[in-house]
């Protein structure tokens, strides 16, 4: 029972009470006499009332005490509970959780003081709630605090594990307490003894030790100590170290961390910058252009001494000034343009302006301007002004040359742009006609006013400029004899007219070798149109089809590759490959291992798959990798076709399709060599020359000039040895146009190998390299050309003995072999590889040089590519061999060896 019910029923009978009483009151104060309790029925009456009325008085009591008592000790339980009401409402509040806005019960009596007690308890719980949440908020702080600290701590291990340098942590007295791993390397008993003793053989510490500078300063120092440390004994080592003090909270230092870097190397380099810059200083000053660098204002800031030789200024005239003190400069020059373009981080072409001497004397100068970038931004400019008075004067004919090499240059940019056209097979006719009719117009000799149009099967590609003009060039596109279209070439206005018209003879040359090169090219796609119709129809054919995932488990098979092996579609489903692999599952991870670590797009081979009911018959299977978005291998398509039938008829057809393929090849071969011998028949016969002029001149002036000045008989070496070098890129060029005039014989090609290293002997021994023969002595002779393999195998030693460049091996191997299918899918990627499974001669040439870098091996057979210094190589060579290893219908391959590096030459001849 609740306390509250309890007072109410305290109250009830309290008004019992009361109600009795004031009964018992009225009976007495009324006269009254009653022998109730004697058991008389009899009443003595003192006159006042009746029996009757006495009976209605007692009958009125017994309903009036209940009322009056009930109401009685509601009143009194209302006005002496109501506190005690609130007060337990509230309490229930507070045990629900519920500590807003809670009833405030007046301080009157018990339950107003029990009330306020509870009041000031919800204030302190209130209050230590609050220093919890905080309490929990600072150690979560401290968590995270911590789990930073752990996490700083192994990145630094990580870092100071990983850095080159020696790190080591030393205490007061520099005993090491701690080292990283490259320092323990050096010596791994570290621990516990004194850093001096241990690198430094020392007993006592170093004078100029950074640890002990540290110690007394209290901020980090660095010093250079040059020593013979322990493990360096005997060689003069420079080492920088960095000593950085550790500080405790009251700031007394508890360990230092010493950085040491070994800066020997860097002394040397920072030595040598030194005498190279004085050197290079030696050589501005003792030049002969003006060489000066300006702010970005254009003040000059340094003038070397030739502006007293050329201008007759003194250097400190002109420092200070700007360069117009000395140049002209104009808006026709552009020198202002070209300087404001150097500001501006460009490197600006050669500006040709004039120059006024200290005597007023006018002289023809070119300017170079170099920015100087430092930090992203130009710091300043550098330049060199060039006294080209008489070379301006004498230039004319040179002028000429140059005038004409620019028009073939501008012909070589019409057949590159034709070419990179042409790299992508599946270019259509429209964007490879409008491609041609916008190169065309910049290859003739007024590009300004040419237009070009073409016509093929009546629909017509032009030029955003063209024109129907009277100065009108044509060539007709002829394809399998018949004309099939037009090449027009339109002059807007009338130009000189030159002896053979408007038009000059390498123009139409020009018309006509770009017609020829859209027939071949058209012609090329007809046949490839060809194929993608039979492919279409091989697409249709009755192939088997099936899809497996990485584990070799079908997901897809068609009716086809189901009834090939005897099974029915769903009893192959969810069943590895294995099953119709006769080697089982060996034989089934060797496989796919071999396709999903392929390069290539699909694999293809030869296999023998087993039926249901245990027989064997052979398949020509072709495996295609599917990669997911992530480029991992996701499934792998097969495609089987039954060959038991074929197998017989397929040497036939593969000698067909080799014979169509080589065939193929020799014919954009013969296309690419026309163009490329008349070319460079063309150039070189027209620059030697004057090549050989210049040869005359420099020789003559070697012999008639006598002047103490190394610096002319410098100049003149360097003019000879460049124009050496042009003549060998001319010779290079006519023995690249030459390839196609061949004198084939029969001939034992180990004989010409012999010959060959018999011309390089002089240099194998000078260069102390060994020479391993192994010819095979029953090769038999061949159909060659002696003087042109005696020319690939010299250039091929040759680059063999630059490659080793010292002591080392050459080794040549001759054997004859049959190509196998592993062998053509080997070389298969390559072109010209046109061999079928046929017995073939092989030559083997192995070095033991560096190799070939893997970026450049595609580039090597490319004319002008050499990896060799300026000077040493025209880039010709491999080009050249190529070639002629091409025009003996053989093929030749350069790879790196795998593993014991160098690089390894195969050349395959046919019987």
């Amino acid at each position: 029972m609740k306390i509250l019910d309890k007072i109410k029923i305290s109250f009830f009978l309290t008004g019992i009470l009361i109600s009795f009483i004031v009964s018992l009151s009225f009976f007495y104060f009324s006269g009254l006499e009653t022998e109730w309790f004697t058991g008389s029925k009899e009443i003595r009456s003192t006159g006042l009332v009746t029996f009757a009325e006495l009976r209605l008085i007692f009958i009125s009591l017994v309903i009036f005490i209940p009322v009056f008592s009930w109401l009685t000790g509601a009143l009194l339980a209302r006005f002496s509970i109501s506190s005690f009401s609130r007060l337990f409402r509230k309490s229930k509040a507070i045990a629900e959780g519920r500590r807003d806005n809670l009833d405030k019960i007046p301080d009157k009596d018990e339950a107003g003081r029990i009330s306020s007690v509870f009041d000031s308890l919800l204030e302190k719980i209130k209050s230590l709630e609050d220093s919890l949440r905080v309490m929990n908020a600072e150690i979560i702080k401290l968590n995270k605090k911590e789990s930073f600290l752990e996490f700083e701590l192994r990145k630094k291990e990580y870092f100071f594990d990983r850095t080159p340098y020696l790190i080591l942590e030393l205490d007061e007295s520099l005993k090491i307490i701690w080292a990283n791993k490259t320092a323990r390397k050096v010596e791994s008993d570290l621990l516990g003894r004194l850093c001096y003793q241990v690198f430094m053989g020392r007993e006592t510490p170093c004078p100029e030790c950074p640890a002990l500078k540290a110690k007394e300063t209290g901020i980090y120092y660095r010093g250079v100590i040059s020593r013979f440390p322990v493990k360096n004994r005997g060689k003069e080592s420079y080492w920088e170290v960095i000593s950085i003090p550790v500080k405790e909270r009251r700031s007394k230092i508890s360990t230092i961390f010493n950085i040491a870097c070994d800066i020997t190397e860097y002394r040397k380099q920072k030595e040598q910058i030194l005498k190279d810059e004085n050197y290079f200083k030696d050589i501005v000053q003792r030049g002969q252009d003006i060489i000066f660098i300006t702010d970005k204002e254009g003040k000059i800031k340094f003038i070397s001494r030739a502006i007293k030789d050329i201008l007759g200024y003194e250097p400190e005239e002109i420092v200070g000034n700007k360069l117009s003190l000395f140049l002209i400069s104009s808006d026709s020059t552009g020198l202002n343009q070209s300087f404001r373009n150097t500001l501006s981080g460009k490197q600006p072409p050669v500006v040709f302006t004039e120059a006024l001497s200290k005597q007023n004397n006018t002289l023809f100068v070119e300017v170079h301007f170099i920015p100087v970038i430092r930090e992203g931004e130009v710091f300043e400019v550098q330049g060199v002004v060039r006294d080209i008075t008489k070379r301006e004067q004498e230039g004319e004919v040179l002028r000429n040359i140059v005038k004409d090499f620019r028009e073939r240059l501008k012909k070589l940019d019409c057949f590159y742009g034709l070419s990179k056209l042409l790299e992508n097979p599946r270019v259509s006719l429209d964007v490879l006609f409008q491609g041609v009719v916008g190169l065309i117009p910049p290859a003739w000799e007024y590009p300004e006013v040419a237009c070009s149009r073409i016509v093929y099967e009546d629909k017509e590609w032009r030029s955003n400029n063209f024109e129907v003009t009277p100065w009108r060039q044509t060539c007709d596109i002829i394809i399998g004899e018949k004309k099939k279209g037009l090449i027009e070439v339109y002059y807007l206005e009338k130009r000189p007219d030159l002896f053979e018209g408007p038009f000059s003879r390498e123009e139409r040359y020009l018309i006509n070798a770009v017609a020829e090169r859209l027939r071949k090219t058209i012609e090329k796609k007809i046949a490839d149109e060809e194929i993608i119709k039979f492919k279409a129809i091989a697409d249709k054919a009755n192939y088997g089809t099936a899809i497996i995932d990485t584990e070799g488990k079908f997901t897809y098979v068609n009716e086809a590759f189901a009834a090939m092996h005897k099974y029915e579609k769903k009893e192959l489903l969810s069943e590895n490959i294995s099953l119709l692999y006769p080697g089982g599952e060996h034989r089934r991870v060797g496989i796919l291992r071999k396709i999903l670590e392929s390069s290539e797009s699909f694999s293809s081979a030869e296999l023998y798959n087993k039926r249901k009911d245990g027989s064997v018959f052979p398949v020509f299977t072709t495996a295609a990798v599917i990669y997911n978005e992530k480029g991992k291998p996701l499934l792998i398509s097969l495609i089987v076709a039954d060959i038991t039938e074929r197998k017989k008829a397929e040497e036939e057809l593969r000698a067909a399709y080799n014979k169509l393929k080589e065939t193929q090849a020799q014919l954009i071969h013969a296309g690419k060599m026309e163009i490329i011998g008349r070319l460079a028949s063309g150039v070189a016969h027209e620059v030697k020359n004057p090549l050989a002029i210049m040869i005359q001149g420099i020789e003559y002036l070697e012999k008639r000039i006598k002047s103490d000045d190394k610096n002319i008989a410098l100049t003149i070496n360097y003019l000879k040895d460049s124009v050496e070098r042009a003549d060998d890129i001319i010779r290079g060029l006519l023995d690249l146009s030459s390839l196609s005039k061949m004198n084939i014989e029969k001939e034992d090609l180990n004989a010409v190998i012999e010959r060959s290293l018999f011309l390089m002997n002089y240099q194998l021994d000078k260069s102390r390299i060994k020479v391993i023969k192994d010819l095979d002595s029953d090769i038999p002779y061949i159909d060659i050309d002696k003087n042109r393999l005696e020319q690939v195998f010299v250039n091929l030693f040759w680059n063999a003995i630059q490659a080793i460049s010292g002591k080392g091996e050459l080794r040549v191997k001759t054997y004859v072999k049959k190509l196998s299918g592993d062998d053509i899918a080997k070389y298969a990627d390559k072109e010209f590889f046109t061999f079928s499974q046929q017995e073939v001669v092989v030559v083997e040439i192995e070095d033991t040089g560096p190799g070939i870098p893997q970026k450049i091996i595609r580039k090597i057979y490319e004319p002008f590519f050499t990896t060799k210094p300026k000077g040493k190589g025209t880039g010709l060579g491999l080009s050249i061999v190529k070639n002629i290893i091409e025009i003996h219908k053989g093929f030749i391959d350069i790879r790196n060896k795998e593993e014991e590096g160098g690089a390894i030459v195969t050349m395959m001849f046919r019987l």
